[in-house]
């Protein structure tokens, strides 16, 4: 059997698994503004899962500025 690609919200749930340590070092109120932008990626994850790229970077970025 071959390799299984990602799916976008796998991308989504390692890019925050990524910023943990990030996440960690801001003060609260950047926690929650961060938490924000979040949202704003996980709610436009079927959008970008329709774009689906190996780096979904620029993909979160959009779906940010969409969000805002």
């Amino acid at each position: 059997m071959g390799c299984a690609i990602p799916t976008y919200r796998d991308k989504i749930s390692d890019w925050e698994d990524e910023y943990t340590n990030y996440y960690r070092a801001l003060r609260h109120d950047r926690q929650l503004a961060f938490d924000d932008l979040v949202k704003h990626v996980n709610r436009h994850s079927v959008a970008g899962g329709a774009r689906n790229h190996y780096t979904p970077e620029l993909t979160h970025l959009v779906s940010i500025c969409v969000g805002q």
